[in-house]
């Protein structure tokens, strides 16, 4: 008796897929980083991003260009298992793994951290415990449940961070006042950089 060849199931449409996308792209470093690149470059700031963009592209060409020569899934892992065998590979997926961990706990960090401008009593480290394991929770909880809920949860946080971007831009062209230096620097993007560095958040 033949054996059932087992595939990926595919739940995620082609507009929820490019949701996705864009919503990796348009991650937490967009409300993040600019506040550090404005503090540290000043309106040379764009350049920063100009020059960062060209070895991203080249990244992103090679991973494209290596992608396209398979079927299975797998990624960076599964290349570096073909190309260089297990050992590299599984160095390839545990990096992979831990840079995706502290990644998102810089982008939780820095939801709390904005929200405290909001709500002061986040700050304290009972509240900022709790809302952390909620924000965790809940997202964690919405991908259990299957792909399309977190396609959907996806698509909603997509569509937030590209509103979020239009009303700031529209507001700094009708010539809203920007925050000061040591505002801009002190505000979440400090926060985000030591999530970043992996360390602990000193207390203000």
């Amino acid at each position: 008796m033949p054996q059932e060849k087992k595939s990926l199931v595919r739940a995620i449409g082609r507009w929820s897929l490019a949701a996705l996308m864009l919503n990796t792209i348009i991650g937490a470093s967009i409300f993040g980083l600019p506040s550090l690149l404005a503090a540290h470059l000043g309106r040379f700031s764009p350049v920063g991003y100009l020059v960062t963009a060209v070895g991203i592209a080249a990244i992103a060409a090679c991973l494209a260009e290596v992608s396209s020569q398979f079927r299975q899934a797998g990624g960076p892992y599964l290349y570096a298992r073909v190309s260089f065998g297990p050992f590299a590979a599984i160095q390839v997926g545990w990096l992979t793994w831990l840079t995706r961990i502290v990644a998102s706990a810089a982008a939780a960090d820095l939801f709390v951290s904005y929200l405290a401008q909001f709500f002061p009593a986040v700050e304290t480290w009972a509240v900022r415990l709790m809302v952390l394991g909620m924000l965790i929770g809940f997202l964690a909880v919405a991908n259990y449940l299957g792909a399309t809920s977190g396609a959907r949860l996806s698509n909603f946080f997509t569509i937030t961070k590209v509103l979020v971007i239009l009303i700031v831009h529209r507001r700094r062209t009708h010539g809203a006042p920007a925050p000061s230096r040591r505002s801009r620097h002190s505000a979440g993007g400090v926060r985000y950089q030591r999530g970043l560095a992996g360390s602990r958040p000193a207390d203000d």
